[in-house]
């Protein structure tokens, strides 16, 4: 169904909307609904809630009709279950890979460890999308080559995917249905696979009981807010998300950069509880409720690390950061350092660096105007 006949079906449907059993339904007054079939310019101008009231109405009618690529414009396409996921186009991964083989070089010859972590995107088999929608995706596919390259580079990679498959989890367990960020509690399992290669390849020795869950509180919060993607459908389409808090049930103690300067503090000062008791539904923030600090772990001696990340880090360098002495984050995208990356690596003696990218970020580079442009620039 093309785009035309789509909004042809929607303005049919709106219209049927005048009755008040279906104004009732949706919690939509029925002045709003005329609104929508008779607006006039003073009305237009005026009206600030008339967005979330259309968004409310098609929300409705995309579900009612399972139109479930209407808004592939915006990448957001919806499988069974509510469970929204998006394509990534095809990329060669040379950028990608020459950036790597450069930062690698320049890191082996200051002897310092380098670790690339392959972070999954909502499905790991690349078909879903020509079986579900007609259309093809290369995310994992991208990935995969990248990675092999990689590999026969010589370097230290850990493919989470890899873990998935050997736990026989499904990326449903780890990832929100309405937004493309995955849970805390993932974070917390995503940690732990970190940990364990850094005790495998980087001679750390990181006890292995900090990622025991029986050590940690989950406190859930069901049918909780919305993410980013599904604002776009709206709740009458694809409904809540569940929201759980991880924390440890043991003391810790931190020295944690608060702008230039550290302060005294503990593992809760990584996560905005404000944010997430006092959360709106209209919300799309709460996996930003962990936060990116830099920090220092006054429980571990060893270990200092430059963790360079995604967005996805919100909800792994937290727990990460329970297991070695110092970590400091850094997002090409957002981050700059006045003295340049190299040299900042140098200057404050790192023995390790990561970088932790969901496979989506490979291939951004081909796309001026992606927000992930720089995301491989390991020279600014």
């Amino acid at each position: 169904m093309n785009k035309a006949s789509k909004f042809i079906l929607c303005f049919s449907f709106i219209a049927i909307l005048a009755s008040g059993f279906i104004s009732q339904l949706l919690n939509i007054k029925q002045a709003d609904i005329n609104f929508f079939l008779f607006p006039d310019d003073e009305q237009l101008a005026n009206n600030l809630s008339y967005k979330e009231t259309l968004i409310k109405i098609s929300g409705l009618f995309l579900k009612t009709f399972q139109i479930v690529d209407y808004y592939s414009d915006k990448n957001v396409y919806i499988l069974d279950n509510d469970y929204i996921i998006s394509a990534s186009a095809k990329t060669s991964t040379d950028y990608e890979f020459n950036q790597l083989v450069s930062f690698k070089q320049f890191l082996d010859e200051n002897d310092i460890n380098l670790v690339y972590v392959n972070q999954p995107t909502k499905y790991l088999d690349d078909t879903i999308f020509i079986d579900n929608f007609g259309i093809p995706s290369f995310c994992n596919q991208n990935a995969d080559l990248l990675l092999s390259r990689l590999s026969n580079a010589g370097f230290t990679v850990l493919d989470l995917r890899d873990n998935i498959r050997e736990e026989r989890l499904s990326t449903k367990d780890l990832f929100y249905c309405t937004d493309h960020h995955w849970t805390v509690p993932a974070g917390f399992w995503a940690a732990k696979h970190m940990a364990n290669t850094l005790n495998q390849t980087c001679n750390y020795s990181i006890d292995f009981n900090l990622y025991n869950p029986d050590n940690y509180t989950f406190i859930e919060h069901p049918n909780y807010w919305i993410g980013e993607q599904g604002q776009l459908v709206s709740k009458a389409y694809i409904g809540k998300d569940d929201y759980t808090v991880v924390k440890p049930n043991f003391p810790t103690r931190y020295l944690l950069k608060e702008y230039s300067s550290y302060v005294e503090g503990t593992f809760d000062d990584f996560i905005y509880q404000d944010q997430i008791d006092n959360h709106i539904e209209k919300d799309s923030a709460l996996h930003y409720a962990y936060r990116l600090r830099s920090s220092i772990n006054l429980d571990i001696k060893d270990g200092k690390i430059l963790f360079i990340c995604d967005s996805y880090g919100h909800v792994t360098e937290p727990f990460l950061s329970l297991g070695v002495h110092q970590i400091d984050r850094y997002q090409p995208r957002d981050d700059y350092f006045p003295e340049g990356l190299r040299n900042h690596i140098l200057a404050n003696n790192y023995d390790t660096v990561i970088i932790a990218y969901a496979e989506f970020m490979i291939g951004a580079h081909d796309d001026p105007n992606s927000s992930n442009y720089r995301m491989f620039d390991f020279d600014q």
